[in-house]
């Protein structure tokens, strides 16, 4: 079974011409977060716009010095 995200959930709301406000409410954003959503999948795309936005919430790992280079200095 697949995983619906709120982006997907979102779209497929406003695409049944249900009212933002109504949909902010269904999802506990604010209506100005569902408005830039509408907009980025308009312009993206559904999928690209899913997918962009899973990578912008991955940690970034942060550069350590090996182990050899803090023994050394």
């Amino acid at each position: 079974m697949k995983t619906i995200t709120c982006w997907e959930l979102a779209w497929e709301l406003l695409s049944a011409k249900v009212k933002v406000e109504e949909v902010a409410k269904k999802l506990g954003k604010h209506r100005t977060t569902i408005y830039r959503w509408r907009k980025g999948i308009r312009y993206r795309g559904l999928r690209r716009f899913v997918r962009k936005k899973k990578e912008a919430k991955r940690k970034r790992r942060r550069r350590t010095l090996k182990t050899e280079v803090i023994l050394w200095g």
